[in-house]
């Protein structure tokens, strides 16, 4: 056990970690991994019999589920514990007050908790009249739940007075006074897990039954032995709980400082937002432990970067009035060529839309206005014979990547694939299913494709630079809006309408390619980041295996002492 104490910190990290380790603690416990043995300690079994208190032989059981000690039996629970449940308790006979009358709920409850309050009793004289029956609980019984949560497992103490709902709960009676904290181990181990939820009948809640509960194979080891594994596990769990804490407190003041930090760096009112992302950027291997962490930085990364505050204005760049008068003049082209239509009038941006204040230089667009074309895909059934045009799908866009291998084909006459073929720099929106509103940007086109009609192709004006935009809808300012514009809902609400009139900021177009390059520049960091954080997490589990297989293969705990 030195070898998992020396590294128990290095191998728990998180809460999950914690609650992990316990069980793989209660496993070591029931293989005999978890104390040394003592070879003149006679098997648990002997010992009753030599001392005349087995009611009957106990068969052997011969396939093994592991090895065990040499002192150690495998066994049924039948073979140790009398187990059947209570005499039904009619409702009629349900108080307000008397005896507490305990149902599964209540001995979760006692389990977690070690108290419960009550609100069904039985009386007094009813209880008086069921005492002495088989199954009443007595000190070091155990109550085991049969139905919900089956398997729960609570210690009856010396001062428990309290009756319980039949078949619901289980009464194992501990006629061999076995120590009933270590059949409570056992009881909540994996390996007991997987016998009781084996086969559990019931149709719309699991059950366990008394049969089922009779036949759970058991290993039992000498007496004292059992009292020293319940010690070591006490102690064990002891330092997880106190790492539980420190974990948890810890990453509550981490919580609460990147919050903060993030918040203030995402409010375009805060004075201090450049001063706070510097900070950010240069303790990020500090501040950010998670993935969600990392989240967070490239949400506040974006959000300065829409807000103009993320690169230095250069007043020599090209004013976007006149970038806004070359978009306006390209579409007047193409709507001359008959390659789109005349575009519809879009509403104003009044000035209670405008959720802040942009640079000089800047101004707030419709994204229709910048768009040569929003419109819906092709419908069409997809194929997996070649036809020689791939029709790309929401579900095969994931994490802002397509695999091209796997997309499928479709058919597709001329007119179809002219209006619906893919092109370098198109921004696909997802209008429907879980990735609502998600969107991805095209490029490196290897096939001839077209995309499917659940999503949504933005053309921005050529001049723009696409990536900006494609930031953009990543942002908080792309969410928010698609938020409020679908209250009441449920969900975003993304339609070819309702995205045209989306309002975005407009830098000027040596600006945009400023910022994309900043961003592109802090998130290759953030991506570097996310991997160690990634590595680390597979090294600390790997670390874990690695230091308990080691124990469990530690042969000195199975030698004399």
């Amino acid at each position: 056990m030195e070898l998992l104490l020396k590294h128990f910190e290095e191998i728990v990290q998180t809460e999950e970690d914690v609650e992990e380790l316990k069980k793989i603690i209660l496993e070591l416990a029931i293989q005999g991994n978890i104390v040394p043995q003592n070879k003149n300690e006679k098997p648990a079994l002997k010992q009753l019999e030599n001392e005349e208190k087995l009611h009957e032989k106990v068969p052997e059981i011969t396939e093994n589920p592991f090895d065990l000690p040499s002192n150690w039996t495998w066994l049924h629970m039948r073979d140790i514990m009398n187990i059947g449940s209570s005499k039904r308790v009619r409702k009629a006979d349900w108080r307000n007050s008397g005896i507490p009358f305990y149902r599964a709920r209540e001995i979760v409850k006692l389990s977690k908790h070690g108290f419960v309050n009550n609100d069904l009793f039985i009386s007094k004289d009813h209880y008086s009249q069921l005492k002495d029956a088989v199954g009443v609980p007595r000190k070091n019984d155990l109550m085991v739940t049969g139905v919900g949560t089956i398997g729960v497992t609570y210690v009856v103490k010396e001062s428990d007075e309290f009756y319980y709902k039949d078949a619901s709960v289980l009464c194992f009676s501990n006629i061999y006074n076995i120590n009933p904290d270590f059949v409570k181990l056992f009881m909540h181990s994996n390996f007991a897990k997987s016998q009781i939820t084996k086969d559990a009948m019931g149709t719309t809640v699991s059950t366990l039954t008394i049969k089922r509960a009779k036949n759970l194979v058991f290993p039992l080891p000498p007496f004292n032995e059992q009292n020293r594994i319940v010690n070591r596990v006490n102690q064990l769990f002891a330092i997880c709980d106190q790492l539980h804490t420190q974990i948890e407190l810890e990453k509550q003041s981490s919580d609460k400082f990147n919050t903060n930090l993030f918040s203030r760096i995402q409010d375009a009112s805060s004075p201090y937002q450049k001063e706070d992302l510097a900070f950010a950027i240069e303790h990020m291997d500090d501040l950010c432990q998670t993935k969600e962490d990392v989240d967070l930085l490239r949400q506040s990364l974006l959000s300065l970067a829409v807000q103009g505050k993320l690169v230095e204005q250069d007043p020599n760049d090209e004013p976007t009035s006149v970038l806004l008068e070359n978009i306006e003049g390209e579409k007047e082209r193409l709507v001359a060529e008959g390659k789109i239509r005349k575009p519809k009038k879009l509403p104003e941006i009044m000035e209670e839309e405008k959720p802040y204040e942009l640079p000089q230089g800047w101004e707030w667009i419709r994204l229709g206005t910048i768009s040569n074309k929003i419109h819906y895909g092709y419908t069409a059934s997809a194929k997996d014979t070649d036809t020689g045009t791939k029709l790309l799908r929401i579900s095969d866009i994931q994490k802002n990547k397509v695999n091209w291998n796997t997309v499928p084909y479709c058919d597709i006459d001329d007119d179809n694939y002219k209006k619906n073929s893919l092109q370098e720099r198109d921004i696909l929106i997802a209008r429907t299913g879980g990735t609502i509103g998600k969107s991805f940007l095209i490029e490196n086109i290897l096939y001839p494709s077209v995309f499917a009609s659940y999503l949504i192709r933005v053309q921005l004006n050529k001049t723009l630079n696409e990536k900006f935009f494609k930031y953009f809808l990543e942002s908080s300012l792309y969410w928010n809006q698609l938020k409020s514009s679908s209250k009441g809902t449920g969900q975003p609400n993304v339609n070819a309408t309702s995205l045209s009139k989306l309002i975005t900021p407009l830098p000027p177009l040596k600006e945009q390619a400023r910022i994309v390059n900043k961003i592109e520049q802090i998130f290759d960091k953030c991506d570097a980041l996310e991997h160690n954080i990634e590595l680390k997490s597979n090294y600390v589990v790997k670390f874990r295996n690695s230091v308990l297989n080691g124990l469990t293969d530690n042969k000195k705990l199975h030698e004399d002492y």
